[in-house]
């Protein structure tokens, strides 16, 4: 029941008479310092904000405080590939994956960066264990695999007309 919670979320809020998230966060943190799950709360937000890097800092605390959260090195993963830094975000989403081997959205992460680095071979081994993991949401996932198996197609079909070329004059 909503109304009933939301009801006292506010009355929650009003006394800790906060004017935004941020500051809510950052009043319930100091309240409850050990709490992971408001971190990575707060991490979203920011996220959300495009403060990447608060983001990171608070999912850093988060895994800090719950070194097995794996939603948490998937969130930091994501905040590394908005910014570009690939090898970064899949490091965090390949942590992800060993700390919960059935994490399939950490799979389907990682493998959407290797297709943007090139590394189909990776991508559709990645796509791949998504798929056999979460099975029922294959269409999705699905799309992903197509893109990386055309991908890699085209760049097997470009080597050969290049030693056709080659092979021609």
């Amino acid at each position: 029941n909503i109304d009933y919670r939301g009801r006292y979320l506010i009355i929650a809020l009003e006394k800790l008479n906060c004017k935004n998230a941020d500051e809510t966060y950052q009043k319930i943190t100091e309240l409850y310092p050990k709490n992971a799950s408001a971190y990575e709360n707060w991490g979203l937000l920011l996220e959300k904000q495009g403060k990447y890097d608060d983001a990171i800092v608070k999912y850093m605390k988060v895994v800090e405080l719950d070194p097995k959260n794996a939603s948490a090195y998937r969130s930091w993963g994501s905040m590394f590939a908005a910014q570009g830094k690939y090898d970064d975000a899949i490091a965090k989403y390949l942590k992800a994956i060993e700390v919960d081997p059935k994490d399939f959205t950490s799979y389907v992460c990682c493998g959407l960066l290797l297709v943007k680095q090139g590394k189909y071979d990776d991508a559709i081994a990645k796509y791949l264990k998504a798929i056999e993991l979460n099975p029922s949401n294959i269409d999705y996932r699905g799309r992903y695999l197509i893109i990386a198996l055309e991908k890699l197609n085209y760049k097997m079909l470009m080597k050969h007309i290049r030693r056709l070329r080659n092979f021609i004059q």
